[in-house]
């Protein structure tokens, strides 16, 4: 039987808000703290609440800010290792008949050419794999500035600066990474 559940963000609203890094962007940008009350539904009827949730979006690009947007290294791993199987699957079959293990054939020179071009994509991967640039998150985040405005970056209203930096207009608090 084929089910469709998944979840609903009822009530969205900007709590707060922060000076951050943003992975997708790759810069430093103002974070949005979201409130919603998720709910999960089947078939688009809501059936179980899941609670109150806060959730940070980047205001530029509206994505996870601490999100990694790359691929990490063991999958990078992975494909390197299947590329290399089958390179070496091609140049096995290759080579069978070279060895006499195998009648000559027309199709020696498909698999000569499927050897290569597997070789190719073989270094291409390797280079791939290794290149990984882990972009050395905790520095970028040990960089960033604490929200140093008097305006509300939501509204653009005055900031009341008693203990934390609060819109008075809209309620927003600022926020700032630990």
């Amino acid at each position: 039987m084929f089910v469709i559940t998944g979840t609903y963000n009822f009530r969205p609203k900007v709590v707060a808000f922060r000076s951050d890094y943003c992975r997708n962007c790759q810069s430093e940008s103002i974070a949005l703290a979201r409130r919603s009350i998720d709910v999960l539904h089947v078939f688009w009827i809501p059936i179980f609440p899941l609670g109150i949730w806060t959730r940070w979006y980047c205001q530029r690009c509206d994505s996870r800010p601490h999100e990694a947007t790359t691929i990490s290294r063991p999958v990078r791993i992975f494909v390197v290792v299947f590329i290399l199987l089958l390179s070496a699957l091609m140049w096995f079959l290759t080579l069978l008949p070279v060895l006499g293990l195998a009648p000559q054939s027309s199709d020696n020179k498909d698999y000569l050419i499927g050897a290569l071009v597997m070789s190719v994509l073989l270094i291409l991967s390797y280079i791939w794999a290794w290149r990984f640039n882990s972009d050395d998150f905790k520095s970028h985040i040990s960089n960033v500035q604490p929200f140093a405005g008097h305006f509300c970056p939501l509204c653009s209203g005055r900031l009341d600066i008693s203990n934390t930096l609060t819109c008075r207009d809209c309620g927003a608090e600022n926020r700032p990474l630990l």
